[in-house]
């Protein structure tokens, strides 16, 4: 998305334009934070690629605290500010990332991973009717075969998932107005 790819090309552009003001007036020890925490920023430069890639890694290494941390910032960051249409697709996209974690540790035979999933959300999903058929996972031989979770285990369900996760992430910077800095005009002389 063109719009998109801008607003990320001005955030670099912005943060060099940081960088040269912190060493043009000497702020050294600035400079060295302000680098820091652009290596630890958690909004990846608003990349859709990086956060995309940075959810599929947490799925990958089994790091549901991370997972977890890492979506609630974007709620709290970014999700927080949309209509409820598109905080329903949130929502369900959130139910998605969060099978996607079982089904992987599944396909792993992690099922200490999917044992602290449980304990650590059931009380959260107990309620939410489309998580009832999902306690049955731990227990459930071969749930790859078995029809309520067989699309999850296919390699077509998680292409178009990840699809589904740029194409969101692309529409939210697009509709959301991150930078109000970039409308800031010089004073005239």
């Amino acid at each position: 998305n063109r719009s998109v790819s801008n607003m990320a090309a001005a955030i670099g552009a912005l943060d060099e334009t940081i960088k040269e003001y912190l060493l043009y007036r000497g702020f050294t020890l600035t400079l060295k934070n302000f680098e820091q925490e652009k290596k630890d920023d958690k909004d990846k430069g608003l990349r859709v690629n990086r956060i995309v890639d940075h959810l599929l890694q947490c799925v990958y290494r089994s790091d549901f605290a991370s997972l977890q941390g890492f979506w609630i910032h974007l709620n709290k960051r970014f999700f927080s500010r949309l209509t409820s249409d598109s905080l329903n697709t949130a929502y369900r996209l959130e139910t998605n990332i969060l099978r996607l974690f079982l089904v992987h540790a599944s396909k792993q035979g992690r099922q200490d991973e999917i044992k602290a999933f449980y304990e650590k959300m059931s009380d959260a999903l107990h309620d939410r009717k489309e998580w009832k058929d999902w306690f049955a996972l731990p227990f459930t031989k071969n749930p790859d075969q078995h029809s309520t979770f067989k699309m999850y285990y296919s390699k077509e369900w998680m292409d178009a998932f990840i699809v589904t996760l740029h194409n969101f992430f692309s529409t939210l910077f697009t509709c959301l107005h991150i930078l109000h800095i970039e409308n800031i005009q010089a004073p005239e002389a």
